[in-house]
């Protein structure tokens, strides 16, 4: 492998673990303790989504 190839693989895999944490946690503190399926807001990038907490554990989803 050329270390240019390597090195693009490594940035890209990190991205991916980076990339879902902040709204995991956005999910799951938005609906921490509340009424099942009661309206809450998630970030979809930089978007502001309108959703519900929904699901085992809950999350607020779409």
């Amino acid at each position: 492998m050329h270390p240019t190839t390597t090195t693009a693989a490594i940035l890209s895999a990190l991205a991916l673990l980076l990339l879902p944490t902040p709204a995991a946690a956005n999910d799951m503190t938005a609906c921490t303790g509340q009424i099942y399926g009661i309206a809450c807001t998630y970030m979809n990038g930089d978007e502001k989504v309108a959703g519900s907490c929904i699901g085992n554990p809950q999350r607020c989803r779409q």
